[in-house]
């Protein structure tokens, strides 16, 4: 069973605890709030903005998503202490970058560099693959599956 906390590793302890207890292995991640995939470029190299969901015409769409404008969630799972300990820097580097007011997003630069001892999930509604796909079509989709590939070299990453 598995844990994905937004942005942070919060109910991880007591998830441990809970499943360590009932005998079930723990998995804990987070779902990080990522820019680097979220803007495909199209084939004439103008890039492509991801619109809101608050700006369709759609209400359920906008009722279902607190997703910001132009980003998408990054769905991660600890793969060993390294990565745990990866994870929990990748995101105070993004607290710490975005201060108070503003929301917190890791670059692929950060990613790279905290990548170790983590596997990478494409995600749901909300993860890079189908923002890719919603804004930017096939093409599109497969060059964020190609970065992630990069980033996270093939035995981390699950595009599931």
């Amino acid at each position: 069973m598995a844990l994905l906390d937004r942005d942070g590793v919060y109910g991880s302890p007591r998830f441990h605890l809970a499943a360590k207890k009932a005998g079930i292995k723990a998995h804990i991640g987070a779902e990080v709030t990522c820019t680097a995939f979220s803007l495909p470029t199209h084939p004439s190299g103008c890039e492509l903005r991801a619109l809101s969901f608050e700006q369709t015409d759609c209400p359920q769409l906008a009722a279902r998503s607190s997703q910001p404008r132009g980003e998408c969630r990054l769905p991660l799972l600890v793969a060993s202490r390294a990565g745990y300990q990866n994870l929990c820097r990748l995101i105070t580097k993004m607290k710490l970058r975005a201060g108070r007011k503003e929301g917190a997003c890791a670059s692929s630069s950060d990613l790279s560099e905290h990548a170790d001892g983590l596997i990478c999930l494409t995600g749901g509604e909300e993860g890079p693959l189908a923002a890719a796909l919603t804004h930017g079509g096939p093409q599109a989709a497969f060059e964020a599956v190609k970065r992630l590939t990069e980033i996270f070299w093939p035995t981390q990453f699950w595009p599931i």
